[in-house]
């Protein structure tokens, strides 16, 4: 339901600045004399069409999908030369009415439209109602601000801004936008600056449940390296981290029954298994659209087995896996079966058993390029399931004998192994390497090192304890479950860097005096790409 506005009248005059500058954007206007935020931002949108930014191979491509992509191109082309031709025309009437109206003072037409673009940006701008509730900018030195300050300006008021509309806001060249250009400029908006958009008007509001507008979402929307993180044992409350804008969210997700814990993400979607043992419940869930979805009871009973789950990025279908934490008595597990179920089929499947003798860590798979791999202990090798065969193979690990806290991410398709090395004895220094997996995918080459200061910093910070890592896109972020620091690494840039931490954990954030917060505590981390339009059936 749609909360109450303050201010309509500043949430329309904020938003027909975005309009404007998106819609300059579209009139091919130069970037180079718009504002660095918006630059980047249409930089990354850019680049999305060059660059595959999702999570790895899909595990299923076909010829058929590039004739059906061939096609989808040609509409988008005779879209586009329709929408050409109405911004052609608009620009047109624009410029006659700034002809009518010369300016007061000796600027370009392009400053002027910058200048009170700029102005209307300062209105205050009412909450938003979404699930998003609060956002805080990494660099900032305030401890929390709200979403619907992330783009608000200082000074002026939405009445002052009113006044003084020049004719370029005039409603008779503005309503005459076409409806396409509209929703693909809302599209294109960061996922907090939708929500907040949706305030503007009903029509707005309602795009999140329209099937067209959704599937634009997927055309024009850049992928972005964001981060699911949960404190340990809660999962009715989620933070996001968006590693580009270094900046943090809030995501409520009291939707979720108790008793049900996250253990996969991909695809914009989530993955939630029941706690008790037994044969699992799994639910499936879109956290921005709060759409869920309960699957069919797993076949076998198990504990706590290890969980995965891939998204087809062309048919949108997903798999989940669980395997292994077999119940053979009520106080007895053991590694031995493995069952797939495929949202196409609707259905569970066994599969393959697990090898011989296996102990894979619980709870924690990494998917890429159509393989499921798991760490295996004792000693530490990788355990790798082929989702089109259904077998199960085994992976020898790089210095398997030297390893401490071996984690298996996924980087840009290919996957990666991050660890401690203890090598004393061989006067080799402690450090924590990367390897990467040939395309054998029977030899491992170290790709990066991490320097020794910032090794040892590290080390003090953890307290020599384990630590947990996620791969997304070029970046690592890795994690430490007693503390809220977290380290990143970037594959291209082979920089090294602390996160920002997440101003959710100070007392301020939840309103409690210092002495009755917790002691602060790490996180559970996901890669996360979010999705309005993704569907959990």
């Amino acid at each position: 339901m749609l909360g109450q506005v303050e201010d309509p009248t500043a949430a329309t005059l904020e938003w027909s600045s975005i309009l404007l500058r998106s819609f300059l954007m579209e009139a091919g206007l130069s970037m180079v004399e718009m504002e660095a935020p918006y630059m980047s931002y249409y930089l990354d949108q850019a680049g999305a069409g060059l660059v595959d930014t999702g999570g790895g191979g899909t595990g299923y491509p076909s010829h058929a999908h590039h004739h059906q992509a061939a096609k989808q191109l040609q509409e988008e082309d005779d879209d586009d030369d329709d929408m050409r031709h109405h911004l052609m025309t608009l620009q047109q009437q624009q410029q006659q009415h700034l002809a009518a109206a010369p300016p007061p003072c000796k600027k370009s037409k392009l400053q002027q439209l910058m200048q009170m673009s700029n102005m209307l940006q300062a209105s205050v701008v009412p909450p938003p109602p979404c699930m998003i509730i609060n956002a805080v900018a990494a660099d900032s030195t305030s401890a929390i601000t709200s979403v619907d300050t992330m783009m608000q300006g200082g000074g002026g008021s939405a009445s002052d801004t009113a006044g003084a509309a020049p004719p370029w806001l005039d409603p008779r060249i503005w309503s005459q936008l076409p409806e396409k250009l509209v929703e693909r400029v809302v599209a294109s908006l960061p996922l907090p600056s939708f929500f907040r958009s949706r305030l503007v008007c009903k029509r707005w509001y309602s795009l999140m449940f329209s099937d067209s507008f959704l599937e634009l979402c997927a055309k024009v929307r850049p992928a972005r390296p964001w981060f699911l993180l949960f404190r340990r044992g809660v999962w009715s409350e989620a933070f996001v981290f968006d590693a580009v804008g270094r900046a943090w969210f809030r995501l409520d997700l009291s939707f979720l029954p108790p008793h049900f814990n996250v253990v996969a993400a991909a695809g914009g979607l989530l993955c939630c298994i029941s706690e008790a043992r037994g044969c699992k419940t799994v639910l499936i869930c879109n956290p921005l659209t709060r759409v869920c979805v309960q699957l069919p009871s797993a076949l076998k009973e198990r504990f706590v087995p290890t969980v995965g789950m891939v998204v087809d990025p062309i048919t949108k279908a997903y798999r989940a896996i669980v395997a292994g934490d077999d119940l053979i008595s009520p106080f007895a597990v053991k590694n031995l079966t493995t069952e797939v179920y495929d949202s196409r089929l609707q259905q569970w499947r066994m599969t393959a058993p697990l090898p011989r003798l296996c102990n894979l860590e619980s709870g924690k798979t990494t998917y890429a390029n159509g393989f499921f791999y798991c760490m295996n202990y004792s000693p530490f090798s990788v355990l790798a399931y082929d989702t089109e065969q259904g077998v199960w193979s085994k992976i020898q690990a790089p210095m398997r004998r030297f390893l401490r806290t071996p984690n298996l991410v996924e980087c840009r398709g290919r996957l990666v192994l991050v660890a401690a090395v203890e090598k004393n004895k061989l006067n080799v220094p402690k450090s924590i390497r990367i390897w990467g997996l040939q395309h054998s995918r029977t030899t491992w080459v170290e790709l990066e090192r991490m320097p020794q200061g910032l090794y040892e910093e590290f080390m003090r910070i953890s307290g020599h304890k384990a630590f947990h890592c996620i791969g997304h896109g070029n970046l690592i972020l890795i994690t430490l479950p007693d503390c809220p620091e977290m380290l990143l690494y970037d594959f291209y840039e082979k920089v090294w860097r602390w996160a920002p931490r997440c101003p959710f954990d100070s007392p301020e954030s939840v309103g409690m005096p210092h002495s009755l917060v917790p002691e602060a505590q790490g996180f559970h981390a996901f890669a996360f790409d979010p999705r309005l339009e993704a569907s959990v059936y």
